[in-house]
């Protein structure tokens, strides 16, 4: 049974309604909440409709299946913290935290501990792990990131209640290890079919739902109020006109903007079927054809010099060079 009545560590907080379940505009959200609130605490509970959000230092190209998801209509969108990508739809719970930074940053656990206690009274032994996730034995069910703004924390994780985990895996983590494996295979062979890239890359690790290891049946509603009581809210507010303004302008011209969802990952290079590419900012800046590819004649690799890596623009020069490239 969960106690309604305790306090957490992180001081009265105030319940911010989130715009949509759009990733774009909640993403954007954040962003107001942590530069327009410079006081307080505040909690935003919030879902997507499905998405893969990458951590702000992250490679896209190398972290997920681009074809895949354009066929599924499924968007991309990078977020202003670090880390590791993640999947989103309706039956993850997004919980962010606004308020002032403690002694110690990072710090997790005083975000965490929260819903860790609620967990325990609905009989799941849940455990915080490798610092910032938290676990059901060998099952992952949320991980966080944290950004310092000026004297702030704003935290924020996942909780996987009933997420699509097939999806998950497909556009997470089996994309990584069928990379991983290929890069293996071609470093035997001594060949060059990988991608070089500085970026952060993700840790995937074994994923579990919340809503089977409960001891009683729950449905998503009954638990999204409860991690919200868990937070022990004191009020609610809402974004004024003037900070909805604000998120509508950043949804539409930075978190759907290829120029911050591509455009900010770091230069790297990309060797398959005799073609390397080298990117910077999304655009290809230099392109080598080996002899007798297959793939590209000679001529060609001219015509993507300064194209953005976008599997449309590619298609034009190459029908199916992106997907051969990048999967």
């Amino acid at each position: 049974m969960e106690d309604r009545n305790k306090k957490t560590a992180l001081g009265d907080l105030i319940l911010v309604e989130p715009p949509s379940h759009d990733a774009a505009e909640n993403l954007a959200a954040e962003e107001v909440l942590a530069a327009s609130r410079t006081t307080g605490n505040y909690l935003m509970l919030w879902t997507n409709d499905p998405v893969l959000v990458i951590g702000k230092f992250q490679n896209p190209y190398e972290e997920i299946p681009l074809s895949a998801c354009r066929r599924a209509g499924i968007p991309v969108r990078r977020r202003m913290s670090g880390g590791g990508t993640v999947y989103h739809d309706r039956g993850n719970l997004n919980f962010t935290v606004l308020t002032d930074r403690g002694e110690a940053f990072p710090d997790y656990e005083r975000f965490l501990m929260p819903v860790i206690a609620m967990l325990k009274g609905f009989g799941v032994n849940a455990e915080i792990s490798d610092t910032s996730s938290m676990t059901v034995g060998e099952g992952k069910f949320s991980g966080s990131a944290q950004l310092n703004v000026k004297n702030r924390v704003l935290h924020h994780g996942t909780l996987l209640f009933d997420a699509d985990l097939d999806a998950v895996r497909r556009l997470t983590s089996e994309h990584l290890a069928s990379a991983a494996s290929a890069a293996s295979a071609a470093s035997a062979e001594q060949t060059e079919e990988r991608i070089v890239s500085r970026a952060v890359k993700s840790r995937p690790a074994p994923v579990a739902n919340l809503r089977p290891l409960l001891a009683e049946p729950m449905g998503r509603e009954e638990f999204f109020a409860a991690v919200e009581r868990a937070f022990a809210p004191i009020g609610r507010t809402a974004f004024t006109e003037e900070e909805k303004t604000e998120i509508r302008r950043l949804a539409e011209e930075k978190y759907r903007s290829f120029a911050w969802n591509y455009g900010k990952t770091p230069a790297f290079s990309v060797s398959r079927g005799g073609i390397t590419l080298h990117a910077k900012n999304g655009i290809v800046v230099s392109a080598e054809v080996a002899a007798g590819s297959s793939r590209l004649a000679e001529p060609d690799k001219l015509k993507l010099i300064g194209l953005p890596l976008d599997e449309e623009a590619f298609d034009e020069v190459s029908p199916g060079l992106f997907r051969a490239l990048f999967g």
